[in-house]
């Protein structure tokens, strides 16, 4: 039931990997709507065939025409001798002459003894039968049998040797192909698994012939086909006949491979006439045109070879009976394929494919080693490691790895690590008379902050949003599938893709890595104090290019400010890249990018007031905004500047006023005390002394006497 509105209903069919037997398709017979506004309302005019109250058009069938007789009734006739018609054909002149037929015309099928027609068993006990057939239709005419026109001899029930298996496979129970033993190689050597077609006896594992296009029959004549004698796959109306051009517009051939690594793909091809495959076909790898490389030509032979990238990959031959499509860059949109042209393809080779068996030895690709002494197969370095002569070995201590199948990198500034690990941070960063950030502090606080978001904090930046984790690289749930696995510091969240034709989003939300690897951390070179951390990743721009990215993340010393103050610095695309591959540098203002306060980090300051009684108190800060670590010295009093003048003069003044006064009561003290003595002294002087008469009286001569 649907409701009433616009709908659009998608029926997909996905060929499997289980067997390649079997029709390998869906059929759609009968769709009905009702209650849509084209539903038919008069009943329509048949061009083929329908009997009164009919509720479709019926059709003639095979070697049949639709015709009036007499009555004016339509009736299904059959085609004059010698001749032949496809199924739905109208009118007498719809019936062919029937060409001479070939060995293309003859299908011969390989089954076990006691087999049924329908089973995927060719060959038991060493030994097949081979039974042959006409091509349905038939449009030829043969005065031989199919088994002499094929060239195969003996009976029906008589057993016959099996076809050959493929390249580097073998029958050792005499039944099904399997892989050989893988051979013996040394690194930097190793077995590559190679997937090998070169015999076309029967379709070979995970392969598929099919119809794109209008088919007015369950026959599929114009579809790839085998080849009677097993040498190739053959399509197009040289091989199989002109008529075929009636029947669809493209037949295509498929192969699914599912590669360890980067692969090669190479085919040779046989084209009737020369320039065939240019004009009518094409290759695609999962639905998408691709241009081969042409590796040698030899006439109308030619090989080719194609680059392939890791992971599942349909590969499609296709042949377009009415020329190539515009979106075929390859081809000549100008060029109709006419009749008498076709396709052999000739065999196939892709290395590294998944469970193919292992070819010659050579040597590894780059980074590319043995996880191990004694391994057989060559695979890419897993991460924190490296490729030494052959062996993946875990990178020494201070270099890390953050991916696959690359090499390892020193660790840069502010970082280190042990060996096989990734960078992180020093325990303590800056010091030598510098600011010093505690490491170990700041990832304790980080996992305490994230406990409850798997290691992360979401971060919202004008219309983007992140996830970081700076203490190490990890998965992000919910990440898009093609990012299943990898590890990064940074997730970004790009949101829902529009449709072009409607406001609704044609997909979810596209959460994809921007960098995996900490080149370094450093001090900010100014205000405010902080760390710069930087880091570098991979940004997967269109056509699966990979380009380098960076982030640039200053955590900035702010005490106060909110957990979620994140800010846009700059975002920068790199030149010739409108990806949305920018270079991003971001603003975090926390507190974790304080840094330890030391000693020397302290300075005292004065108010700028002061009470002229008790003076100011002197305190101490850090200007660099550190916490924790050296505490500062005790605050302290000191008198206020312009007054210590003042009160260091009356100080020594009175000191010195004391002081005087104390030594001039010591002298009176010691003159009363010694008084007496000093009165004797005078009378002494007087009896000794000289008259006062004679003072100044000039002597008398009887003086000289």
């Amino acid at each position: 039931h649907a409701d009433e509105e616009s709908h659009s209903f998608t029926w997909t069919y996905r060929k499997d990997f289980s067997t390649s037997s079997g029709e390998d398709r869906a059929r759609l017979e009968l769709l009905e709507v009702s209650g849509t506004a084209h539903a038919d309302e008069e009943c329509h005019s048949c061009s083929l065939l329908s009997s009164p109250g009919s509720q479709r058009c019926l059709s003639c069938s095979r070697n049949q025409y639709a015709e009036l007789d007499d009555a004016g009734v339509i009736r299904c006739s059959k085609c004059p001798a010698g001749t032949w018609a496809p199924a739905a054909s109208v009118g007498r002149d719809s019936c062919r002459t029937r060409r001479q037929c070939n060995a293309q015309d003859v299908q011969v099928l390989y089954l076990a003894a006691n087999a049924s027609m329908r089973s995927s068993s060719i060959c038991r006990n060493n030994h097949t039968n081979i039974r042959v057939r006409w091509r349905k239709p038939k449009t030829c005419k043969s005065e031989i049998g199919a088994k002499e026109l094929a060239g195969i001899r003996g009976g029906a029930l008589t057993p016959q040797a099996c076809p050959p298996c493929q390249p580097n496979q073998w029958r050792p129970k005499g039944g099904a192909c399997v892989n050989r033993p893988a051979a013996r190689c040394s690194p930097p050597l190793y077995a590559v698994p190679m997937s090998v077609i070169k015999y076309w006896h029967s379709w070979p594992k995970n392969v598929t012939s099919w119809i794109w296009g209008r088919s007015v029959s369950e026959d599929h004549p114009h579809a790839w086909q085998l080849m009677a004698d097993g040498r190739a796959a053959v399509v197009g109306s040289a091989y199989l006949g002109e008529e075929v051009d009636e029947f669809s517009d493209q037949a295509l051939l498929t192969l699914d491979v599912d590669l360890t690594t980067s692969s090669d793909l190479i085919f040779g091809l046989e084209e009737e006439p020369l320039g065939a495959w240019g004009q009518g076909g094409a290759l695609y790898v999962d639905h998408q045109p691709r241009e081969a490389e042409m590796v040698t030509e030899s006439g109308t032979t030619s090989v080719w070879k194609l680059k392939l990238n890791p992971g599942w990959h349909w590969i499609t031959w296709v042949w377009r009976y009415k020329g190539p499509q515009p979106e075929e860059q390859a081809a000549d949109t100008g060029v109709v394929v006419g009749q008498g042209s076709g396709l052999r393809l000739l065999n196939i080779s892709v290395t590294h494919v998944r469970g193919a068996p292992a070819g010659t030895c050579r040597r590894c690709p780059p980074n590319h080693g043995w996880r191990q002494n004694g391994a057989t197969q060559c695979q890419p370095c897993a991460v924190a490691t490296e490729e030494i002569q052959g062996l993946c070995k875990p990178c020494a201590a201070g270099f890390a790895n953050p991916r696959k199948a690359s090499r390892c990198v020193k660790c840069g500034p502010g970082t280190s690590s042990d060996r096989g690990r990734a960078c992180k941070m020093n325990p303590n960063l800056g010091g030598d008379g510098q600011l010093r950030w505690d490491s170990q502090r700041f990832l304790r606080t980080w996992r305490n902050q994230t406990r409850n978001a798997g290691g992360f904090t979401r971060i919202v930046v004008e219309d983007r949003t992140y996830y970081m984790n700076l203490v190490q690289p990890m998965e992000l749930p919910g990440a898009s599938l093609e990012f299943r696995g990898h590890q990064a510091f940074v997730w970004e969240a790009l949101p829902p893709r529009m449709s072009d034709v409607s406001t609704c989003p044609t997909e979810a939300s596209f959460v994809r890595p921007v960098v995996d690897m900490l080149e370094a951390i450093k001090p900010n070179e100014g205000r405010p104090s902080g760390l710069w951390f930087n880091f570098r990743g991979r940004c997967f721009a269109n056509g699966g290019d990979l380009s380098e990215r960076r982030l640039h993340l200053l955590l900035s010393c702010h005490p106060e400010a909110d957990p979620q103050d994140f800010s846009l610095l700059s975002a920068m695309e790199p030149p010739d890249m409108m990806t949305g591959c920018q270079d991003l540098a971001l603003e975090w203002r926390t507190r974790l990018a304080c840094p330890v306060c030391q000693e020397g980090d302290w300075e005292a300051v004065t108010p700028t007031r002061c009470d002229p009684v008790r003076g100011q108190r002197v305190t101490y800060i850090a200007p660099s905004g550190c916490f924790g670590g050296a505490k500062p010295p005790k605050d302290y009093w000191e008198p206020c500047p312009g007054v210590l003048n003042l009160v260091a003069f009356v100080v020594v003044g009175a000191f010195v006023g004391c002081i005087l006064c104390c030594l001039s009561i010591y002298v009176l003290l010691l003159r009363r005390r010694y008084a007496k003595y000093m009165m004797l002294e005078d009378s002494q002087s007087a009896a000794n002394a000289v008259a006062p008469a004679s003072i100044g009286v000039p002597d008398s001569p009887g003086n000289f006497a």
